[in-house]
């Protein structure tokens, strides 16, 4: 009987989205007329346009496959942290606290981690928050409503398609999962660390999630510290897929056993090219994970 064994392999990448020169009025130009203050994340949606969340901006922008530049959201005026920022409104004309993170959803509508909730705007650009902004945030009560609940520095979200399911990690080392408008807890003791392997993610230790990304099997993958982890479809069990726990700071060889390697600190997971894993790191290389 034979065994596959997962390898890791560098890919290239090149130029899309630069930025020379500042950008004036509300975000009207090309790809090469916009300077981004603070760039944490980007998402691709349907028709090929590429969301680009400024953080310190207070903006989401959206480029075109052509490279027309737009405002997608934010005013650039920062959000009160008691206010809902225009929600019920057009997302242009809303308000922003620091977003960080951004997905894409099955029909299209676009959800914004923005600092105390998550904000999804629809087809049509209509701006509400779907999950945080409630009162009570010390004990998940079963079955309770997402925008009931008080969520705090979301630093992540992810979104998968088949299932409808929302994931939130907040700094406090826990994943949230928003299903039918409800929160439940999925992942993280809130303890500190790499513990947690073979058991129930909610008794995992994190050391710090610097991004997600939903398998083709529906498993949530974790860019965790120096590891690459995962959490099997039904949420029952995290395992480590990438990574032996050690910093390695120079470039993985091409052809390296992916749970033997060391690894500089990963990020920016993402399926693509026939769902395969791929994910940068601090140095700007950028992997692909593959059966041998």
């Amino acid at each position: 009987m034979s065994t596959r064994t997962n390898i890791l392999k560098t890919v290239a990448l090149s130029l899309f989205v630069s930025s020379p020169a500042a950008l004036g009025g509300l975000g009207q130009g090309t790809s090469s007329d916009l300077s981004f203050s603070s760039l944490n994340d980007v998402a691709l949606d349907a028709q090929g346009n590429i969301l680009v969340v400024d953080h310190d901006a207070n903006r989401v922008f959206k480029v075109t496959p052509d490279g027309k530049i737009s405002l997608f959201a934010g005013t650039g005026q920062l959000r009160d942290s008691s206010d809902s920022g225009g929600d019920g409104g057009p997302a242009t004309e809303a308000q922003l606290r620091y977003p960080e993170s951004i997905a894409v959803g099955s029909q299209n509508e676009v959800y914004i981690a923005d600092n105390d909730r998550v904000r999804r705007v629809d087809g049509s650009g209509i701006i509400t928050t779907v999950a945080g902004g409630g009162k009570s945030g010390d004990r998940l009560a079963r079955g309770q409503f997402a925008t009931d609940f008080r969520l705090s520095d979301i630093r992540a979200i992810e979104y998968d398609p088949h299932s409808g399911r929302l994931y939130i990690w907040q700094r406090n080392q826990r994943i949230w999962r928003v299903e039918n408008d409800r929160i439940h807890h999925h992942a993280g003791s809130g303890g500190t660390g790499c513990k947690g392997d073979a058991e129930h993610p909610t008794q995992a230790q994190f050391d710090y999630i610097a991004d997600m990304a939903v398998g083709p099997d529906g498993s949530l993958y974790l860019a965790d510290g120096v590891r690459i982890r995962k959490i099997d479809p039904t949420g029952s069990t995290i395992t480590t897929v990438i990574g032996n726990g050690r910093y390695w700071g120079y470039r993985i060889p091409d052809g390296t056993i992916a749970f033997r390697t060391g690894m500089r600190r990963p990020q920016g997971l993402s399926f693509v090219s026939q769902c395969r894993l791929h994910f940068g790191d601090d140095s700007g290389d950028i992997y692909r994970l593959e059966s041998n």
